[in-house]
């Protein structure tokens, strides 16, 4: 596989900025991950967030017992799907895919294009939808300096470590099929997908 690696101690790749950059309120996260050294720490092989560290924005995170998928606001989670089965294993590449949407109203993770859970997000989860609306000029996405995607950690107790691959932005909430297209693809080039 073609693929990036990362040490778990300092290795990230940022990408922040970028006028270009827009979501709509709707969202999926999809990337390949493959741990090299699981432990009781939390590690993000992806995370984005719309004002500066802190949120509001999104995550998926693991540790030795829980995969984590995270919608939220500033210091405030709105949206939490814990995963407890299946646990992650070193050196297995699985494909993490969170979707946050609007109409619904509901965040889900999806692991290796299986359903790992559903929760609802409380009305004052709209306030990310808010910010990174490109209908609103004054408080999307692109008007905010802080904006930044991470590969490879949120914030400096989070590094993951291991591989990541297949990285996959896409400004609309996918639907189960094709979420389980993506898993199924078996795509093993290093992909930035951002369609609109």
């Amino acid at each position: 596989r073609t693929a990036f690696s990362f040490d778990g101690t300092n290795d990230h790749w940022e990408w922040s900025g970028h006028s270009d950059w827009k979501l709509d309120p709707s969202y999926t996260i999809s990337v390949r991950v493959r741990p090299g050294g699981i432990n009781t720490n939390w590690e993000c092989p992806v995370a984005f967030s719309v004002v500066n560290n802190g949120g509001p924005g999104a995550s998926i995170r693991f540790k030795s017992d829980t995969i984590r998928f995270t919608h939220y606001d500033t210091n405030t989670t709105y949206g939490l799907v814990d995963v407890t089965s299946p646990t992650l294993s070193d050196d297995t590449w699985y494909t993490l895919t969170q979707v946050y949407n609007t109409t619904t109203g509901q965040l889900s993770g999806f692991i290796d294009g299986a359903v790992g859970g559903v929760v609802d997000v409380d009305n004052n989860g709209a306030a990310l939808g808010a910010l990174v609306d490109p209908s609103n000029t004054s408080a999307s996405i692109t008007s905010q300096a802080g904006n930044w995607f991470r590969a490879g950690m949120r914030a400096s107790s989070a590094y993951f470590n291991g591989s990541l691959d297949d990285i996959r932005v896409y400004n609309k909430a996918l639907t189960p099929e094709q979420i389980a297209s993506i898993y199924n693809s078996g795509d093993s080039d290093m992909n930035w997908v951002i369609p609109s």
